[in-house]
């Protein structure tokens, strides 16, 4: 009985947090920024100090205005004790990402503050199990005059119907 209670609840909390997206797929090479990709690789890099960018055109050739995504992101790596030759670390971050779609003027933009934690868990293997968070604020915008149906609803006197020519 135990057993179906604790399956039910699994799913239950699966179907609750699917929603939660980690990140947008625009990117072919998102591991370029690591922070879009998980803000637990914030501060991971050998140096104490990261700054990445990475930019995306695509749908220039079918297209008269193109999709355009662009991130750039800085962190820092902090001592967090440990052993002092591969001691744990903290890892704090900024992240900006820009997306722009031409056609009908659909822009997203965010700024995002992330923080981590990576614990060295084997000496010998350097192998580091690591937690991040981050928090973000974002502003989307799209310009409804540049977007037309055949028959769309003008709020008026009802539908407006494609013109037909003779």
């Amino acid at each position: 009985m135990h057993k179906h209670v604790l399956q039910s609840f699994v799913f239950l909390l699966l179907c609750v947090f699917n929603p939660l997206v980690g990140q947008d797929a625009h990117f072919t090479q998102f591991y370029n920024v690591p922070a879009f990709a998980n803000p637990a690789f914030v501060g991971t890099s050998n140096s104490n100090y990261r700054v990445s960018t990475i930019y995306r055109d695509q749908w220039r050739t079918a297209l008269e205005k193109a999709v355009s995504t662009f991130a750039v992101s800085g962190d820092l790596k902090f001592d967090g004790g440990g052993d002092a030759r591969q001691p744990d670390f903290f890892g704090a971050g900024i992240m900006f990402f820009s997306d722009k779609l031409g056609a009908i003027n659909y822009n997203t933009n965010q700024i995002a503050l992330s923080g981590s934690y990576t614990k060295l868990l084997d000496k010998k293997t350097f192998q580091y199990i690591g937690i991040g968070i981050q928090t973000a604020i974002q502003q989307k915008s799209i310009n409804y005059n540049d977007i037309t149906f055949g028959d769309q609803f003008n709020a008026v006197d009802g539908y407006t119907l494609p013109q037909v020519g003779i």
